[in-house]
């Protein structure tokens, strides 16, 4: 007899072959596993569906200020504005530039593709667009993307740590914020002061861990990640304080529409911690994820499990749909060719 596979492994894996059918030894291909934890927060979701009294969520529903959704549903404007304007201030440092017609268009389109991706990974289209203009490689463009992204995890990590410390009512939190927050500190004063260690890092270690080819596009990479180390990138971070401070205005205002009236100024952190376990890579627009989480925060404070839920799914209609229907007219008007061959070869290009 063959030599016998694990469960595991053919669980998680499997043979990839050749034109012929033959096994091509060494190679294998991801499974089934894999695909189930990226569907992960459908499950968690209908853990919850199963678990909650739905008397209570129809009710929850049945009292909703409509007036005040809609005022929460016309914030998506001015809050996606703010994040296409942040994107195109990074692409000005990185001496990119880009028209604010542009720049808008491809934020939201590729906006609308990382709501219905796991993680928001979708969202790094935006730096085909980049290609398709002809303003850079998608190496180039991908680094802005993913600066920015990292602008609202910063915000969104430091509310969430200091949540931890001053307001999350479970045992062990203060702990875990206190030294949450000193990682937190400490990596960021390594990326804004201590420059030179981290190149050595880069130029000296990680040739040595990684194969040349890998390596060298780890050494390009941090180099133009290194660009946004300067005064100019203070004011897309405003930026991102003031978009952020309007999406937690809109969850508070989604609280008050739902009548949830016991979380009072304590919505905000519960919303920080929410988004940012929402960005898990394990559900489809934090479905999922987003209702246990804010279950699990907002029950101390008197709200039911049924009534969380609900506010969740508010949340869901109100800033993921809304916004994405928006962003879903941007790519019908503004679509993406996905040609293999930018516009031009021009690497600085006003638009």
């Amino acid at each position: 007899m063959g030599q016998s596979t694990s469960f595991p492994e053919v669980f998680i894996t499997e043979n990839v072959t050749d034109k012929d059918g033959h096994n091509l030894p060494g190679k294998r291909r991801e499974h089934s596993f894999l695909k189930i934890w990226r569907l992960a927060g459908i499950l968690i979701l209908a853990y919850l569906a199963f678990k909650i009294d739905w008397s209570q969520f129809r009710a929850a529903f049945s009292r909703v200020c409509i007036s005040l959704i809609i005022g929460a549903v016309l914030l998506n404007i001015p809050i996606l504005f703010l994040k296409a304007w942040r994107w195109k201030s990074l692409l000005d440092i990185q001496s990119y530039r880009v028209g604010m017609y542009q720049s808008v268009m491809a934020y939201l389109s590729g906006m609308f593709l990382g709501i219905v991706t796991p993680g928001q990974v979708g969202e790094f289209s935006k730096a085909l667009y980049l290609r398709q203009l002809g303003i850079c490689s998608v190496l180039d463009a991908s680094v802005s993307v993913l600066f920015d992204r990292v602008l609202d995890l910063f915000i969104l990590l430091l509310l969430a740590l200091i949540a931890l410390i001053v307001i999350v009512p479970f045992p062990g939190s203060v702990l875990a914020g206190l030294i949450g927050l000193t990682i937190f500190v400490t990596c960021a004063g390594v990326f804004l002061i201590w420059e030179k260690y981290l190149t050595f890092l880069i130029e000296r270690i990680v040739p040595r861990i990684f194969p040349a080819k890998i390596a060298s596009g780890m050494t390009t990479f941090y180099n133009r990640l290194m660009q946004f180390r300067k005064p100019k990138t203070l004011v897309p971070l405003l930026m991102t304080v003031a978009a952020q401070a309007l999406v937690f205005y809109q969850c508070v205002i989604i609280a008050m529409a739902f009548g949830i009236e016991s979380l009072q100024w304590h919505i905000v952190p519960i919303i920080a911690i929410t988004n940012l376990i929402a960005v898990l890579p394990i559900s489809i627009s934090g479905l999922g994820t987003r209702e246990a989480t804010l279950v699990f925060l907002m029950g101390p404070y008197g709200v039911g499990s049924a009534t969380a839920v609900a506010y969740s799914i508010g949340i869901l209609v109100t800033a993921y749909i809304g916004s994405g229907m928006i962003g879903f007219l941007a790519w019908n008007i503004y679509p993406l060719k996905l040609s293999k061959q930018p516009r031009t070869s021009t690497t600085e290009k006003d638009v």
